[in-house]
């Protein structure tokens, strides 16, 4: 809702294994139909969804409208196809279940496919670089399931590596670069 009082448009990315479009109340499964919706939402990007926990008109629905959609396959094959993407993002959103249940166990929907644990941080420091990010967040931990608060650690490190990032970000918008600039002197 914050987002949708911003004058300019706004980029997001998900990062998840489904694409939490189902027809249902408002949801953890369902809240990406009132995103898309949004007049404010200029550009939507999903990354590493698994094509089998999809629906395909989900997926068609989200690329007639002109938005990305990345499955893991292809995310996995070159994680550097995701920093445009992350970096370009004003918000970006983690569901903790895009990774696999190996490295993260405590989720409601755990799967032995999905991103591993050093792909997540990479991702996560993509979005930290992002001069545009305003607000990163890890979703979906499920702390009943969480064996030896191994999944608790892996948000605990993106989170570490999303700062990183953030520590290390350069001025990459051109026009707030020419108005810095220019306003200097």
């Amino acid at each position: 809702m914050a987002y949708e009082q911003r004058t300019s448009l706004t980029n997001m990315v998900t990062i998840d294994s489904r694409l939490d479009m189902e027809d249902a109340p408002p949801s953890s499964a369902s809240w990406v139909l009132q995103v898309i919706g949004n007049s404010r939402l200029f550009k939507y990007t999903t990354l590493g969804h698994q094509q089998y926990l999809v629906n395909a008109s989900h997926v068609g629905q989200l690329e007639e409208k002109g938005f990305d959609v990345i499955r893991l396959g292809s995310l996995r094959s070159n994680l550097l196809v995701a920093e445009p993407f992350l970096r370009d993002a004003h918000l970006v959103s983690v569901d903790i279940a895009s990774v696999r249940q190996s490295d993260a166990p405590g989720t409601k929907f755990p799967s032995p496919n999905g991103l591993m644990a050093e792909e997540a941080c990479q991702l996560a420091r993509f979005a930290g670089l992002g001069d545009q990010v305003s607000c990163f967040g890890i979703f979906e931990t499920n702390p009943e399931c969480d064996s030896h608060d191994q999944t608790s650690q892996l948000a605990a490190q993106a989170i570490w590596y999303f700062i990183e990032g953030f520590s290390q970000r350069k001025r990459e918008n051109l026009h707030r670069t020419i108005l810095i600039s220019k306003f200097s002197w």
